[in-house]
């Protein structure tokens, strides 16, 4: 909401599981991707509030 007026509007995607897996397949993980999620981790500290 952005001045009292919707700046977004989602709804439910048109594809079925069969295409998200098609792109799955077609586009595959990255092998160094959980390394670096790993590394962003460590970067994130927490704070404590009172």
């Amino acid at each position: 909401m952005r001045r009292g007026k919707a700046v977004a509007h989602l709804e439910r995607g048109k594809i079925g599981g069969a295409d998200v897996k098609a792109a799955l397949r077609r586009h595959r993980a990255d092998a160094a991707w959980a390394d670096e999620l790993a590394v962003v981790r460590d970067l994130v500290a927490l704070e404590d509030r009172p």
